[in-house]
C-alpha cells in the first residue's frame, strides 16, 4: 500500500516476492498449501505477471476444489 508505515510486507527468497498476511491467506491457506517454498513461488508468479494474488488464489482454490468434486478435470 503506498505510503503506508505499517511496512507488513517482507521480502523473501529467490523470487523477491513481497508476502503479507492477505497473500498468505490467498495462498497458502486456500490451497493448503504445505510447503512455503511452494507459497513463494506462486506469489513470485503472480507479482511477476502483475496478477492480484488474493483474485489469483481464489481462482485457484476454486479449480482445486472443482478437481476434487469431480466438476473439473
Amino acid at each position: 500500500c503506498p505510503g503506508c508505515a505499517n511496512d507488513c510486507i517482507k521480502t523473501f527468497g529467490e523470487t523477491g516476492a513481497g508476502a503479507y498476511w492477505e497473500t498468505l491467506a490467498a495462498l497458502a491457506i486456500q490451497l493448503d498449501l504445505q510447503r512455503p517454498e511452494v507459497y513463494f513461488e506462486l506469489l513470485g508468479i503472480c507479482q511477476r505477471y502483475g496478477m492480484d494474488v488474493v483474485s489469483a488464489g481464489a481462482v485457484l482454490a476454486f479449480a482445486a476444489e472443482g478437481v476434487e468434486r469431480g466438476w473439473l478435470d
